[in-house]
């Protein structure tokens, strides 16, 4: 199964593809946060984005046709993706989910305040010697985005339980979650 994984910065995408991809045979991970930056700096007339910038349109456009040009082919030899990042519209992630052998999961921190957020993604920071693009910010800006992102994370949560998705609040104990995302799709895999 095909797998799209959707959640605000620092809420444990990157993570759970990792694991993912380390205890499933058979999965590829695609970033959207990372083909954004390329199309960004190869082609910045296209004004692709990280917020409601005009080209997000069309790279919702293109993510859709990558999906069904190369995905579902691959499926036939038993390859399967994670699609994981942020800045997709909620329609895209509807026709998305609706392909064949496809999941939507959304991770987000709702049960957090903003202040214990920004401490955790600091704490994070500090155990690794390059510490990610959160690690430039100053702190002023890292907590404010800590508050959209709750936001959003809010937002998502209210949008998968309408749309029958499934949402993780990774507040807390977060390796911890995202480890009992990873059992329940092993013991849901079809054998």
């Amino acid at each position: 199964m095909n797998l799209i994984i959707i959640g605000k910065s620092r809420c444990g995408k990157t993570m759970l593809c990792n694991m993912i991809c380390s205890r499933l045979a058979g999965y590829s991970k695609i970033s959207i946060d990372n083909l954004k930056n390329s199309f960004k700096k190869v082609f910045p007339e296209l004004d692709i984005g990280f917020s409601k910038n005009a080209g997000n349109d069309k790279f919702n456009e293109f993510l859709i046709n990558y999906f069904d040009s190369n995905i579902y082919k691959d499926n036939k030899n038993g390859i399967f993706y994670i699609i994981e990042g942020v800045g997709l519209d909620e329609q895209t992630i509807i026709d998305l989910s609706q392909k064949k052998n496809t999941r939507v999961i959304f991770l987000g921190k709702v049960s957090i305040n903003p202040q214990d957020y920004f401490y955790q993604i600091r704490q994070y920071e500090s155990t690794y010697d390059y510490g990610g693009w959160t690690k430039r910010l100053d702190d002023d800006t890292l907590l404010s985005w800590c508050t959209d992102w709750i936001k959003k994370g809010k937002q998502y949560k209210e949008f998968a339980e309408k749309n029958g998705f499934v949402f993780y609040d990774t507040s807390f104990e977060q390796v911890e979650v995202l480890n009992k995302i990873v059992e329940s799709l092993i013991k849901n895999v079809p054998k």
